[in-house]
């Protein structure tokens, strides 16, 4: 969170006051709800695609990317049942309505005479600066959750690292005294109703002035800065005690709440149901979006793209205040505003701005791709490495079963119970499935067996 507000001071594209520019995202913004075209045929023609793009990404992340790819293929536990369907369709979505908004444009070009303003673009009905204190606002309610959400999961285990806080885990799920609440509840509230109406007037009431709350760092610190808070995301989900198969205790319960699930049965047939880690780690991934989206800002930062320029003598980022001039590209080079004495109302930033090279890029892409690839490489890994246990298992049990079948044994056996099934939480996976198999006068049920030994 520290480092989200050092982002946030230091970031000169948040000090803009030329509308905000998101590729892709704002494509598929302006697909559904922005810009629409003059004439009802263009109307209904953008309303079709726009519907169709998202009816086909809901149904590509439901069936293609959860069920076919992430459960059945790679076998991912934290995919099981239809655990993340949420996540594959928002991902699967966004794709389809940008791909949708790319196509609205090239038929605009085909049919329209007069398409240039009707072009679908990245850019919102938001200046950055309102953009910037939004995510700010975003990525602390997210911070916050998940920060008191990993705590009170820990106060809650009852399994692991028993000897830690002993005495706050035994009071920490107690309802005090004649009261309906535990201690973990009023923490929660109590936590949530202080802290965030305060970072709300410090981020919208304007109380500090965070153009110069920073401490004048370059384009390559601030992109080292967005790098740590990425990884710091992915470092929160991989260091999870139940990481990489995330198998939910349902003895563990949502912050501020009495439940371990949010459940919603609006829709008998499909009931909607999201678990304690996915709301966790949702979060935590969603912020992760917007931490990524603002280390390619820092490195990709350009000035003049946002209505600013660089001061002369001290290399600080001058932002200009006037809307009409800082669309105006000769009023964005600072040796015509210097000699005409223009940068009288313009605002010098404490950030900094020298250029960087595509090898000081460089420096901060790679560290951060790898360990980003290596997150995800280690999920897939994970997952894996339990399923060949479980494979091992499963053939474990059936050569006892043959050699119960074949050994001639008489009816008094010792007997060995093998069960794995409470082990590997694998009852409602397609691959282990129950199975029932008779062989000879003997059967296999696929979560328990029993065999005889002399």
């Amino acid at each position: 969170m520290t480092c989200n507000f050092l982002l946030f001071t230091e970031d000169p594209k948040f000090h803009s006051v030329t509308e905000v520019d998101i590729p892709f995202a704002g494509n598929a913004v302006q697909l559904l709800i922005l810009n629409w075209p003059p004439g009802a045929q263009w109307i209904a023609l953008k309303l079709c695609i726009g519907l169709f793009s998202l009816g086909i990404g809901l149904i590509v992340g439901k069936f293609l990317l959860h069920k076919l790819i992430l459960k059945r293929w790679w076998r991912l536990k934290l995919f099981k049942e239809d655990r993340g369907s949420f996540f594959c369709m928002a991902i699967t979505t966004g794709i389809c309505l940008v791909t949708g908004s790319y196509l609205y444009n090239f038929i605009l070009l085909l049919g329209m005479e007069d398409y240039s303003e009707h072009l679908l673009n990245g850019k919102l009905i938001m200046d950055n600066q309102t953009f910037g204190k939004i995510a700010m606002i975003g990525k602390w309610l997210g911070d916050s959750t998940s920060l008191f959400l990993v705590l009170d999961m820990m106060l809650q285990e009852k399994k692991h690292y028993r000897q830690w806080a002993p005495r706050l885990r035994a009071k920490w799920d107690v309802r005090m005294g004649k009261t309906l609440c535990s201690l973990r509840i009023i923490a929660f509230w109590v936590y949530q109703l202080i802290m965030t109406p305060l970072v709300l007037a410090l981020v919208l009431a304007n109380v500090i002035d965070w153009s110069k709350a920073g401490f004048g760092s370059t384009g390559l610190e601030r992109g080292i800065l967005a790098g740590i808070v990425a990884c710091c995301d992915m470092a929160i989900v991989a260091q999870d005690w139940e990481y990489p198969r995330f198998k939910t205790n349902t003895d563990v319960k949502l912050p501020g709440m009495e439940t371990g699930n949010l459940k919603c049965n609006c829709l008998a047939k499909y009931p909607v149901v999201i678990t304690g880690k996915w709301f966790n780690y949702g979060i935590v991934l969603a912020v992760m979006v917007l931490d990524f989206n603002a280390l390619n800002n820092h490195l990709s930062y350009n000035p003049m793209a946002y209505g600013q320029y660089v001061h002369p003598e001290t290399q600080r980022i001058m932002t200009i205040t006037n809307v009409t001039e800082a669309y105006d590209y000769n009023q964005l080079n600072w040796t015509v505003r210097w000699m005409e004495n223009k940068t009288e109302s313009d605002i010098m930033l404490s950030s900094r701005y020298l250029g960087l090279s595509w090898g000081w890029r460089l420096l901060v892409i790679v560290p951060t791709a790898l360990i980003a690839i290596g997150f995800f490489a280690g999920t897939y890994l994970g997952n894996k490495r339990v399923t060949r246990i479980k494979k091992a298992e499963e053939a474990a049990r059936l050569l006892a079963e043959e050699y119960n079948n074949y050994s001639g044994i008489p009816e008094r056996v010792s007997m060995v119970e093998l069960d794995v099934e409470d082990k590997y939480d694998d009852k409602d996976d397609e691959s282990s499935s129950s199975v029932e198999q008779e062989d000879e006068g003997n059967v296999i049920d696929g979560g328990r067996i029993v065999a005889g030994f002399r």
